[in-house]
This record gives C-alpha cells, sequence and structure tokens, in this order.
C-alpha cells in the first residue's frame, strides 16, 4: 500500500503536469489516480465509482486524491452508494476535464501539452504543493485511511466478502 501512495503523492505534488487518459471504469484506487491527475480526458463510455462500502472497506489510502477534485458530500455519496457514474457526471463533479472520443484522444492530447508545456516546473511544484496542503493534512488523512483500511482488510466478514468479489470476477 506505501508505495502506491506514494505515487498518489508524488503525481498530486510532483513537479511535472499528470495527465490521465480514460477509457473504461475507473473505480477505487484507480479514481484515486484519475483524481491525482492534474488534466483528464475521458471517453464517453468510461465510468468513475468508490465502491469500497460495498465491500465494508474505505478508500482510505487513495482519499487525499479525491479530496483534490471533490466535495466531501461527493465522496461520502460515493462510497455509501457505490454506483457507477458516467463521463457526463464526472464532468460535472470535476473529476475529468474533457469529454473525447476514442478517435480524437491523440489529438486532444497532443492540444493539452501544448497548452500547458511553457508552464516552469517550479511553478507546477508550487501551486500543487499549495493546492495539497490547503484544506487537509492529507499525509496525516492517508495514514489514518490506511490504518482503518489494514484493520478492515483482517476482518473475516470483509475477507469473506472479497473472496466472494472474486470468485464472481472468476466465473
Amino acid at each position: 500500500m506505501q508505495p502506491y501512495a506514494a505515487l498518489l503523492k508524488k503525481l498530486q505534488t510532483g513537479n511535472f503536469i499528470a495527465i490521465a487518459l480514460v477509457k473504461g471504469e475507473a473505480a477505487g484506487g484507480g479514481l484515486g489516480l484519475v483524481c491525482a491527475c492534474d488534466y483528464v480526458l475521458a471517453n464517453p463510455e468510461s465510468t468513475y465509482s468508490l465502491p469500497e462500502g460495498l465491500l465494508g472497506l474505505i478508500p482510505g489510502m487513495i482519499l487525499p486524491a479525491p479530496t483534490n477534485k471533490l466535495q466531501p458530500s461527493t465522496i461520502k455519496r460515493m462510497v455509501f452508494t457505490g454506483k457507477k457514474y458516467t463521463s457526463q457526471q464526472a464532468l460535472a463533479y470535476q473529476i475529468i476535464d474533457e469529454i473525447i472520443p476514442d478517435s480524437e484522444f491523440e489529438k486532444a492530447l497532443q492540444a493539452a501539452i501544448s497548452t500547458m508545456k511553457h508552464c516552469k516546473q517550479d511553478s507546477v511544484a508550487a501551486i500543487k504543493q499549495l493546492t495539497y496542503n490547503a484544506h487537509l493534512n492529507k499525509d496525516e488523512l492517508a495514514m489514518e485511511g490506511m490504518k482503518i483500511l489494514a484493520a478492515k482488510l483482517t476482518e473475516t466478514e470483509v475477507q469473506e466478502r472479497l473472496q466472494n468479489l472474486v470468485d464472481f470476477m472468476e466465473d
């Protein structure tokens, strides 16, 4: 869990602009990756969810990343329901920045890069660090979330739910 949490933090605080291209489902940790990026292009069929609550878990490790883009009430609603949100809904929630047909991904990516490539690395790093620390102590939030998640993963009921999910996916 620690290396993944470090990756998410690096995406959120590094001196580079992280651009995500989303095709398909961004659920749980995948949504964490999307929310950790600075700019997100997605196809119309992509979906977004935080299904951890349905398994008796929380998105503890990734929680700092969704707080970059989502209101706390939206995060709670996503966890409580486990619902999949469409790209249109994700655009309205500001999880993603543009909805692009697959055939135009390369063109849209090049346009985004062209628009942002002149921003200086020190400015990128400074604004990312300031916004990362703006509302919460996200390091403490991530550590606390990881502790809760690790404890939950040892619970028999949660292990059974996860095994049922694995069995379902193997069928």
